[in-house]
């Protein structure tokens, strides 16, 4: 099959199902907008934290960090509790086993 024909059953595939066709345009469309939007709250976020930063001084930039540091580690910590441990308790499981006690 050449790139032409090809072509031409693509295009005539998505002529016969335009409720799909506009579905998936429609969801590529929502997608490209919402990954502009994220770039675009992000970048006003990093401006927002580096003016922040900024005002903030010597003592309080140190105080600043630390939280940082806490919260970093207090996700980590609540990561591997409700994540890691549950996964490996139920990898030694047998898949029967593990099916049978499900709650």
């Amino acid at each position: 099959m050449k790139l032409h024909d090809a072509l031409a059953a693509g295009i005539a595939h998505l002529s016969q199902n335009r409720l799909r066709t506009g579905l998936s345009i429609l969801g590529i469309l929502i997608g490209i907008a919402s990954v502009l939007c994220m770039m675009a709250i992000g970048d006003g976020a990093k401006a927002i934290i580096a003016n922040d930063i900024e005002t903030l001084g010597g003592v309080n930039q140190v105080q600043f960090l630390a939280w940082i540091l806490i919260s970093v580690s207090f996700s980590i910590v609540m990561g591997i509790v409700f994540g890691v441990y549950p996964a490996m308790r139920a990898s030694q499981l047998s898949p029967i086993d593990a099916l049978r006690t499900e709650t």
